[in-house]
């Protein structure tokens, strides 16, 4: 997402050089707001096309240790 923006603040920003324009981005929320939703699903389709990110992802924060050690608690003190 944060690409995103910056491919996209980057691209008006290298128009108004060529059109020799000096003038702040116009980033109101009534033109933020389309971009991050189209931006959003775009990475929710990525992300849903590539579980292993994610996967990974849990893997490299420890999420995946914690979850397992929450699991066998859980097993232990509540099913069995």
């Amino acid at each position: 997402m944060k690409r995103k923006f910056v491919e996209w603040y980057a691209n008006i920003i290298l128009q108004q050089m060529e059109d020799d324009i000096n003038e702040l981005v116009d980033m109101r929320l009534s033109i933020m707001k389309p971009m991050i939703s189209k931006w959003s699903i775009q990475m929710y389709d990525h992300l849903a096309s590539q579980p292993d990110i994610i996967i990974n992802g849990f893997c490299a924060a420890g999420l995946f240790d914690i979850l397992r050690v929450l699991a066998h608690y859980a097993h232990a003190h509540f099913v069995g």
